[in-house]
């Protein structure tokens, strides 16, 4: 939503294509429906609710369980948490410091644009 031209808008495009499916808990996405709609960021609310609308739609809900995980963040532990449980091929993430390992569970840690390089030029 802040860049229609970034590499995490293009990874919206690579899911509204049917080439990714979003794995996402109740927590996660209760996250991104609290921080989309920060104030602070401004972004239209319809903006807002057709992009989660598209996630709820193309993606695939887990409920996992809790298990001993460590990381810099605890609020980042939902993320990694969800990953191992979907049996994820990737973890993406803008901040890969706060997740220090290169793979939680079978999910390879990776940002938008190495998972778009990974789409188009394959693995």
């Amino acid at each position: 939503l802040r860049d229609p031209s970034g590499n995490e808008a293009r990874l919206l495009l690579t899911m509204r294509a049917d080439l990714v499916c979003p794995c996402f808990s109740h927590d996660i996405f209760q996250e991104y429906r609290e921080v989309l709609t920060r104030p602070k960021f401004a972004f239209r609310a319809g903006d807002v609710a057709e992009l989660l609308s598209m996630i709820q739609e193309k993606g695939a809900v887990f409920s996992p369980t809790i298990v001993p995980v460590t990381g810099p963040d605890p609020g980042d532990f939902m993320f990694m948490l969800c990953a191992m449980e979907a049996q994820a091929e990737y973890l993406v993430t803008g901040n890969r410091r706060h997740f220090p390992e290169r793979f939680y569970g079978s999910a390879r840690v990776v940002n938008a644009r190495e998972l778009i390089d990974r789409i188009v030029l394959g693995p």
